[in-house]
């Protein structure tokens, strides 16, 4: 399954109170396969294996302790970008790891 974006790649930004402490995050809406608008929290691209993934988490579990990250394939071609949901779970825990260790350089 592939989603359109709806938002321009300059993402807008909203603020949640999480534990008494403002966070502000990026905020990227994509349109489902049955035209519903989803808005999820960007928070990282990263490349693997030549290929451009975004990790997501859905913007209403956001101030959860708890949150699910979505990992999308991003695809570009004549029709625009598109991201794509991955059904290789192997892909999809190589992605988390590389995303990981990118989170831990920039600590």
């Amino acid at each position: 399954m592939c989603l359109a974006a709806t938002a321009k790649p300059d993402l807008w930004e909203i603020s949640v109170d999480k534990n008494e402490r403002e966070y502000e995050y990026d905020i990227i809406t994509l349109t489902d396969s049955e035209g519903q608008d989803v808005d999820f929290v960007y928070i990282a691209t990263i490349e693997h294996m030549g290929r451009e993934f975004c990790i997501l988490v859905d913007a209403e579990e956001i101030a959860n302790s708890d949150n699910e990250a979505t990992i999308l394939e991003i695809i570009e071609d004549e029709d625009g970008v598109q991201y794509c949901g991955i059904d290789d779970i192997n892909l999809l825990n190589a992605v988390f790891e590389a995303y990981k260790e990118e989170a831990e350089k920039e600590e």
